[in-house]
């Protein structure tokens, strides 16, 4: 749904992309709960305070350990949202009611999942649970920078973009004493009214009850400060982070904590030049510094945040790249190591990971999602030595995995969907992985070949990564089933003739350069925009396809 308020209504709302599980099925049998919504003694004892409009405490991102408080037919990371935004009605001292609605929202919104768009570039680049494509809407509430919401990467931190919610609730009259489904849809402006969030207001209610009756819940229930929004970090808890580990523009993420090849990566990889510097992101002891089976090279340390203990690790650095030792106590952005490539890598990166507990190995903790800690906090100082190697941003160990053709796994794919939409969706899944001449085939990023000339530079013969026939052979066969040919001058005379960009469709395929003669070719997302492999050097990304491209440009369509 393309969310306005407070600007004018919008056009005709288009479905929420890729329901999570139980979205339009389970939650249905809870609608006998509607009247009793208020009637929840749990949740009035944790929640019914006086409706301030203004208190409003510290703005966490609940991390929720293993096998801790998860919420039936909800997955860990919906619970952890649904956990976020209670907590946020509770920090406020907003009547429970308030939660309800806001939980509904995000169940019809995205199905509580938090949605990047290729429509907003910046969001593309930020932790998020998979890819939408109405309008211009972004995050668990699917709310548009553009109206004043706030940046995209505001709305995709869960905890501000309800904050941001909740801000345009208190103020319309009467709320508290409105329909909850009608006071939904008077801050949303949805076109479909009420009804789109009144089939979710028992389920969201049974949400609602559970998390507050959580520890984790109510141990944020505090009253300090106002909307301090703009600071809060994303998807997981870094209270106490001072420091990012990496100075903007020295890295690029190249994979993000979670599942990965079968296993679970247990951090996020920062992509960089050989020797880029990184530092600690808070005061600690150092824990271990040297050699670690699968890291080449790693650095431990503990940290004393807000009374809690949290770890830190920096891995696959050279032996010169480890600049601490075991015992030692460091800074809050003091500089402790070098970007390398060692153990189970390919490309120059650092591995970060954090630890709620201390590190299993040490302490028996255990790992959070710390894309929070590597983007939020004060930018270190100092600057990247000179020269060094390229960076590899991903290689083998590095690369999101593709998933299996037709995979609900791809963010934004929906099975049995529109193919258009889908063929998008999998070459958007391939976003920030690297460029090599050659590479790519149905399965996901494969090395490339030599070529003599830009492709040698940058090694593409011996990284793994996309060219641009490579994507589009693959999104085409992930969305549809289909083999298509692997180069772009016969990509470009097959499949279906498209007349010009006006009759194009997301999911088209963009050739440079004339039929049966093209040099290029991208994936069509619509509005003059495509999913491109550019050039050796570089990585995959959103491009306007009149910026300096060979003409003519056509189309083909393969769905």
């Amino acid at each position: 749904m393309t969310v306005t308020a407070p600007a004018p209504p919008t056009p005709a709302r288009t479905p929420a992309p890729a329901a999570a599980p139980g979205k339009r099925r389970w939650w249905l049998i809870l609608l006998a709960v509607v009247p009793v919504v208020f009637l929840l003694p749990p949740l009035m004892l944790v929640m019914m305070f006086s409706g301030s409009n203004g208190a409003c405490g510290p703005i966490p991102t609940l991390e929720l350990a293993p096998g801790g408080a998860q919420i039936a037919g909800l997955n860990p990371q919906q619970t952890r949202i649904a956990a976020t935004a209670v907590g946020r009605v509770a920090a406020r001292k907003l009547p429970a009611k308030a939660g309800i609605i806001v939980i509904a929202v995000g169940q019809d919104e995205s199905g509580l999942r938090n949605l990047s768009n290729p429509a907003v570039p910046e969001s593309m680049s930020l932790p998020n649970d998979g890819v939408g494509f109405d309008g211009g809407s972004v995050g668990f509430l699917q709310q548009q920078p553009q109206y004043g919401w706030g940046t995209a990467q505001e709305l995709m931190n869960p905890a501000i973009a309800t904050d941001r919610f909740l801000n345009a609730l208190i103020k319309v009259p009467g709320w508290e004493n409105m329909d909850p489904a009608q006071a939904a849809t008077t801050v949303q402006r949805n076109a479909t009214g009420a009804a789109a969030y009144q089939e979710f207001m028992g389920s969201a209610s049974k949400i609602v009850a559970s998390l507050s009756d959580s520890s984790q819940v109510t141990d944020y229930v505090e009253s300090v400060g106002s909307d301090a929004a703009a600071t809060v970090p994303q998807q997981s808890a870094s209270p106490g982070t001072q420091v990012k580990p990496m100075k903007d523009g020295t890295y690029q993420v190249s994979s993000p904590f979670g599942p990965r090849d079968g296993a679970q990566h247990a951090g996020i990889d920062l992509a960089a030049p050989t020797n880029t510097p990184f530092y600690s992101v808070a005061d600690g002891t150092v824990v271990d510094a040297g050699p670690a089976s699968g890291f080449g090279q790693w650095i431990v340390i503990n940290h004393q945040i807000d009374g809690k203990l949290f770890a830190t690790v920096y891995g696959h650095m050279y032996p010169d790249g480890v600049l601490v030792k075991k015992g030692q106590k460091v800074t809050a952005g003091q500089l402790i190591g070098k970007v390398g490539s060692n153990g189970q890598s390919t490309g120059a990166h650092l591995h970060f990971e954090v630890w709620d507990g201390g590190h299993r190995d040490f302490d028996g903790g255990h790992a959070i999602n710390p894309a929070a800690w590597a983007t939020t906090g004060t930018n270190p100082s100092g600057t990247a030595p000179p020269g060094g190697d390229v960076a590899a941003p991903g290689g083998a160990a590095c690369l999101p995995q593709a998933p299996v053709p037709g995979s609900a796994d791809i963010p934004g794919f929906r099975p049995g969907g529109p193919a258009g939409p889908n063929i998008v969706a999998a070459a958007a899944s391939q976003m920030g992985i690297r460029y090599s001449w050659g590479g790519g085939d149905l399965n996901g990023p494969t090395t490339g070949i030599r070529d003599g000339g830009a492709g040698d530079a940058h090694q593409d013969y011996a990284i793994p990564g996309w060219d641009c026939s490579g994507l589009s052979q693959y999104a085409v066969h992930k969305a549809t089933g289909k083999v298509i040919p692997d180069v772009s001058q016969t990509q470009s005379a097959a499949g279906i003739a498209v007349p010009d960009e006006a009759h194009a469709e997301p999911g088209d395929l963009v050739f440079f350069g004339g039929q049966g003669s093209a040099t290029h070719v991208g994936i069509y997302m619509g509005g003059g925009k495509m999913v491109n492999a550019p050039e050796s050097g570089a990585k995959v990304r959103i491009d306007n396809i009149h910026n300096g491209f060979s003409t003519p440009i056509t189309f083909r369509r393969y769905h």
